[in-house]
């Protein structure tokens, strides 16, 4: 986006995907969508008051993995 704070984003993210690389972190998510699953929630909760999407009644299970 063009906007005020452009090149300082730019240059934010350009540090972070050579710190990434620096540590042997192949790849980085940013897009993540919320869209259809169960348990979503929208409100009004992002900056700004802007709309948000969530998720309700998180469950967290254990693996064992051994």
């Amino acid at each position: 986006m063009a906007g005020p704070r452009r090149d300082a984003q730019l240059e934010n993210l350009q540090t972070l995907i050579r710190s990434m690389g620096e540590l042997g972190i192949p790849c980085m998510g940013y897009n993540f969508s919320l869209a259809g699953v169960y348990g979503r929630t929208e409100g009004n909760w992002a900056r700004g008051c802007a709309g948000g999407v969530g998720m309700e009644g998180v469950v967290i299970e254990r693996f064992d993995r051994t």
